[in-house]
């Protein structure tokens, strides 16, 4: 007789595609998988200013130019 706690997954839930993770859930109620696709890049961006509010200001632009909002 087998036990459940000796069945092994044959599918990661989780897995890197091209920096991009993808997370795969299995919806039992339907029997078919859901998937989200989430990527996190860490870029720095170093520059000074005088004031709080400038040095800000001039982060907040950076990331606009980044993300093509400007």
């Amino acid at each position: 007789m087998s036990s459940a706690r000796n069945v092994q997954r044959l599918h990661p839930t989780t897995v890197t595609y091209k920096d991009h993770t993808i997370k795969l859930t299995h919806r039992p109620k339907t029997n078919d998988w859901t998937y989200t696709v989430s990527h996190t890049r860490t870029i720095t961006l170093t520059n000074h200013a005088p004031r709080y509010d400038t040095a800000l200001r001039h982060a907040q632009h950076d990331i606009d130019l980044m993300l093509g909002n400007k």
